[in-house]
């Protein structure tokens, strides 16, 4: 899908995404979190997309139940408020990477923001089911000319990657898509996270329970009948054969 679509596809949301960035614990469980939060003043990767050169960041990992995603977040940020976006990608394997330009993709969902201006522990919300199996959330950067033309680091996203991995992360899970070509990006410390919940599968398990007792009912009703063996003869059709029919 070209951006110029994609982008104006968000653009009816990004008023509501940009201004409700919500802090972690207002009512969601982290479903996924790659790494601590870095520092300000610690080593940072600049998520960009100018004329010359397109930069994005991510991190593989895993679902094991179905959830329902309630928002993204992490340690992105931008010195002038920059306009980014996220993106949610579904990978075949561990080992899988999503193909091509994010920004020129067809992902599983996407939300824009304008970036906080300091490092700080946020989420934007975004909507979507996911079901068990492997995934990829990507941070980047529209176009520079989106923000007045102006290019380089200043009209740019950062993600600080000084934190610390956390259990079920490692070098190995980060990648990035850097000026036409993705790849595994070894390294650590950038924060990246899904919010959201798990999806209780009660009316499944109630129709389950629901067939196991109607069919615990007819093999009892099965072994009705008399002392003596005989089975019970069941009632003749009002309309069968031998039955007077009422004038």
């Amino acid at each position: 899908m070209p951006a110029e679509k994609r982008k104006a596809n968000s653009a009816a949301g990004l008023l509501l995404a940009a201004t409700l960035l919500l802090p972690t614990g207002a009512g969601a469980s982290i479903i996924f979190q790659s790494a601590t939060l870095g520092t300000t003043d610690g080593p940072s990767v600049v998520i960009e997309n100018d004329s010359t050169f397109e930069f994005a960041l991510g991190v593989r990992f895993q679902v094991t139940s179905t959830v329902q995603v309630t928002g993204i977040g992490g340690g992105v940020w931008s010195l002038t408020q920059r306009e980014l976006f996220g993106e949610l990608f579904a990978l075949s394997g561990p080992a899988d990477l999503p193909s091509g330009d994010p920004l020129n993709s067809d992902p599983l969902a996407l939300v824009s923001f304008v970036a906080p201006t300091s490092l700080q522990d946020f989420s934007v919300p975004l909507s979507i089911t996911l079901t068990p199996g492997y995934y990829g959330l990507v941070f980047g950067a529209y176009p520079s000319g989106s923000v007045g033309g102006v290019i380089g680091p200043e009209a740019s996203g950062l993600m600080t990657i000084d934190g610390s991995d956390l259990p079920g992360t490692d070098a190995s899970s980060y990648f990035e898509y850097a000026a036409t070509t993705i790849q595994v990006s070894p390294g650590q410390g950038p924060q990246c996270r899904v919010a959201g919940r798990r999806i209780r599968q009660r009316a499944l398990r109630g129709r389950r329970r629901r067939r196991a007792r109607t069919r615990k009912f007819r093999s009892r009703a099965g072994s009705f009948g008399f002392a003596d063996g005989t089975p019970v003869r069941p009632f003749p059709a009002l309309t069968g054969k031998g039955v007077k029919r009422s004038r």
